[in-house]
């Protein structure tokens, strides 16, 4: 976004951003028209005035020649999107954060602009470039979205951008700050995108489940995985909460490109990482299932609607948080996220280093940050059970599990939980919270034993589950809560504390004599039964308080109780160490993690998520055990043929999408030097490359980098084609295949580009060590290339012709990696490999399947 920035002002003088110009605290006399003619580009056009979406109204800059129905098209277009944004930002955002009404409370406009041109005319009389892009922009001046009609993109995106700015405009008219000034600019830029994103064609429905952009979650976790660039792009919240504008973040890029001693570059991921941190932040704080962080960020949203925002703002919102903890949180339920959602990997082991001080200039950067040259030494961590252990005395955690043994049947050991953390210092609400709940577990066991006492005495029949059934037997006697009961082989002993009190109180006739009428409804609550809301007509204070609870607190301590119940059994157990104990692990940490559509179970609990990088760590473990125990066979995605111990063959044809999976696909880094070749001059909506009909296709620049290391003797073979563009003119377009890529030793690479040459590039510099003029032939034409490297001599064949070899190559193995870089349609038809695989391979695909097997429990 900022080489377009700069392309708009180039040849004008440098802008200051000026302070926002203060708004009339009354409603002015003039007519917006009559104010809007004041402004310079807007005297010399002319627009109409589209009002049926009101509060909202929509200018449509007139065109030269009228073209029929144009107008109504326009507004018809956006309108009904306002609406229902405004609805959206209404009930999701203004109203939970208890935002007031602004000091000015007129509604933002949309100005709808024909052309390009148009646009850029407009944009030479902005003061400020903070949400400003080649599409729209909120102009605060005049209280007004701006975009322009023939902005590229499906409908949907192109409303996207408009509605984006549109919530600016929405915070900006519930701003209660004296001088009408906007909140802080992550919140504006993160609350847009999270809350404008939406798919579908029906506005009524398409702000359903507000998200993102998966395209920033792509390019944020893309930097948090990259241990030479997170720390360079990437910001904690309390820094991020204090960009004071895009001046300001560009003058903080390029501070840190200097200090870590980096070329700096308009180019460079900067600009986009701040937006993705932004939108995603939001998200993750606006999570339904995350009340304290919803309460926080309503608590900033209102500082920063008076004029405030700032990090000291942030640190009060949030209250004891530790914020460093929050960065750590965020990022692990992104990568989350991007194993949930976009179904790739994340190795959470990659965000150690994040936020960790930064290298000297010139230091050298490991790629793993396990690297003993890693720059900054993390310390040790805490053993794996402390990690995963819960706080059992904490208060909320403690009646919890006092609710859940009572459930069970265990009405003392509860009523002693709960002396117990009625004894401990905690919140007024919390201990009363405790009472309520030792009082009716003690009226229970009163009504409880009372109805006991009196069937054991006449000796009538209790209900008993064996197998998944309940059988009759008739009690013989009751002493010291044990009860006996008659069977066919014999008596049988029974604790009372083995009862559950819902099973009793659905054979109970009335309440027990001395017991309140609420406390049949207390027991079939605990069991999670529906019936007590018929039961519980009682109307006395006791009552209506367990109703409440009964709707509102108990639900979220059963969901607690199970979760907490969890996590302390996976603390408690010893690490595994053989297969029984490992699958023991697996299934628990399975179970954990399900999917639970009522929303009651355990999967995106607080407490799972504060734990996840510890469950996966156990959920390895487990994995390695069972990996080791039985090694299974290697699990390329490709078809795959052993050749020997050894060798494989891997055959991709592209029939399946499924097959990337042995691939990372990313977009080609502006300063990857693999491949500098060749300007892209397609828009940015249409590079993309994916699977589809029997070919890996697209344009653009995207790598593929296969996961597994496979050593010489090594062989590649390649059919590709190139395909159509808009014009002829554009050329054919580059595809590398390259071998032996070590980050710290360089790489061997054949370029086919309509002919081919052979590349070695050394870190610091590329030679070309030969070259072919043999052209690729007639567009679409299947285009055969191969790369040999046999342990020694390196050898190509373009088109069946073999070239010259290099020979006694110092490179001997290590990745392979395909990069396209095109203006054109490229289309990758086959990729077939044949390598050895050595003890890098074993170790890697080890730790595919680990990782695999961690995915599939859920983590």
């Amino acid at each position: 976004m900022w080489p377009l920035w700069l392309a708009l002002v180039l040849g004008s003088p440098a802008q200051t951003e000026a302070a926002p110009q203060a708004p009339p605290a009354q409603a002015p006399a003039q007519s917006f028209d009559e104010l809007l003619r004041k402004q310079p580009f807007f005297k010399k056009i002319l627009w109409t005035t589209e009002a049926r979406f009101a509060p909202f109204e929509i200018l449509i800059q007139k065109q030269a020649v009228p073209e029929a129905g144009f107008e109504e098209s326009v507004a018809q277009f956006y309108g009904p999107w306002l609406a229902a944004a405004a609805a959206e930002f209404e009930s999701r955002v203004a109203k939970p954060a208890l935002l007031l009404e602004g000091l000015d409370p007129r509604p933002p406009r949309l100005i709808v602009l024909l052309s390009e041109g148009d646009y850029v005319n407009y944009s030479k009389s902005v003061s400020t470039w903070d949400g400003f892009d080649s599409a729209a922009c909120y102009d605060e001046r005049i209280r007004a979205v701006v975009a322009r009609w023939d902005a590229p993109g499906s409908p949907a995106l192109r409303r996207y951008r408009v509605l984006r700015r549109f919530t600016v405009g929405l915070l900006h008219q519930r701003s209660t700050a004296a001088l009408g000034r906007q909140g802080p600019l992550w919140i504006r830029e993160g609350l847009g995108r999270w809350l404008a994103w939406h798919t579908g064609n029906d506005p009524k429905t398409a702000f359903a489940a507000p998200g993102t952009e998966p395209a920033l979650l792509d390019l944020m976790m893309a930097l948090a995985g990259d241990p030479a660039k997170q720390n360079r792009h990437l910001l904690p919240l309390a820094t991020l909460a204090s960009v004071t504008g895009y001046a300001d973040l560009r003058k903080r890029a390029m501070d840190t490109a200097k200090q870590q001693g980096f070329p700096f570059s308009d180019d460079d991921p900067w600009h986009g990482a701040y937006l993705a941190q932004s939108s995603l932040w939001v998200e993750f704080l606006m999570r339904p299932d995350a009340p304290q962080h919803n309460a926080a960020l309503g608590s900033y949203l209102r500082a920063g609607q008076r004029g405030g925002g700032s990090p000291a703002d942030l640190r009060t919102a949030f209250g004891d948080a530790d914020l460093a903890q929050l960065d750590r949180e965020f990022f692990l339920w992104a990568a989350a996220r991007l194993r949930d959602t976009r179904h790739k990997p994340f190795d959470d082991a990659r965000l150690s280093t994040l936020f960790a001080p930064a290298a000297p200039a010139g230091a050298a950067i490991p790629a793993d940050p396990g690297d003993p040259g890693s720059v900054a030494a993390q310390p040790p961590k805490e053993p794996l059970a402390k990690r995963l252990a819960v706080d059992l005395e904490h208060p909320a955690i403690a009646r919890a599990l006092a609710l859940r043994k009572a459930a069970a049947g265990d009405l003392e050991s509860a009523e002693r939980d709960l002396e117990a953390a009625l004894a401990r210092p905690a919140k007024e609400e919390e201990l009363a919270g405790l009472r309520a709940d030792r009082e009716r577990i003690g009226a229970w066991r009163g009504a409880r034993d009372t109805w006991l006492a009196e069937l054991s005495k006449s000796g009538g029949k209790l209900q008993v589950e064996r197998d998944g059934k309940l059988v009759s037997r008739r009690i013989t006697s009751l002493e010291s809560g044990v009860l006996a009961l008659e069977w066919p082989q014999g008596t049988e002993k029974l604790a009372v504390t083995a009862l559950a009190p819902s099973l009793l109180a659905t054979q109970m006739k009335a309440t027990p004599a001395g017991a309140p009428e609420w406390v049949r409804a207390f027991a079939w609550i605990l069991g999670g039964e529906s019936r007590w809301e018929k039961q519980l007509r009682d109307k006395s204070e006791a009552a209506q308080a367990l109703r409440a609870d009964a709707t509102g607190t108990y639900p979220a301590l059963v969901r607690l109780a199970r979760t907490a119940a969890a996590l302390s059994t996976l603390a408690s157990a010893p690490e595994p160490s053989g297969v029984v104990e490992a699958r023991g692990v697996l299934d628990r940490l399975t179970a954990l993690r399900a999917k639970d559509a009522a929303g009651d179970g355990t999967r995106d609990h607080p407490l799972v998520i504060e734990r996840l990088e510890a469950l996966r760590e156990l959920a390895g473990l487990a994995a390695g055990v069972l990996h080791d125990a039985a090694p299974p066979p290697p699990g390329f995605s490709a078809t795959s043929v052993s050749l020997d111990a050894d060798v494989v063959d891997l055959t991709y044809d592209f029939a399946s999408p499924a097959e990337l999976d042995d691939w990372v696909q990313r977009p080609l880094a502006p300063d990857d030097r693999r491949f500098t070749m060749q300007a892209l001059t397609i828009p940015e909506d249409q590079r993309k490359f994916s699977v589809q009909d029997g070919s890996w296709t697209g344009r653009g620049a995207e790598t593929l980098e296969h996961r597994i290391p496979l050593g010489a003797p090594l062989h590649l073979e390649i059919v590709l084609r190139h395909g159509y563009a808009e014009s002829e003119e554009i050329d054919i377009g580059h595809f590398l295949v390259g071998i032996c890529n070590d980050p710290r030793t360089g790489y061997l690479a054949f370029a086919e580009a309509g002919e081919s040459f052979l590349e070695e590039f050394k870190t610091g510099r590329s030679i070309v060590m030969q070259s072919s003029n043999r052209t690729s032939g007639y567009l679409g034409d299947p285009i055969p290339l191969e790369l040999v490297h046999d342990g020694n001599e390196v050898r190509y064949v373009h088109l069946g012709v073999e070239e010259p070899r290099l020979p006694k190559h110092e490179f001997k193995s290590g990745g392979i990696f395909l990069i396209s870089k095109t203006n054109r349609v490229l289309l990758l038809d086959k990729v077939r490999i044949q390598g050895r695989l050595n003890a890098d391979s074993r170790a890697a695909l080890r730790e595919r399947w680990i990782a695999r097997t961690v995915a599939e429990a859920g983590l």
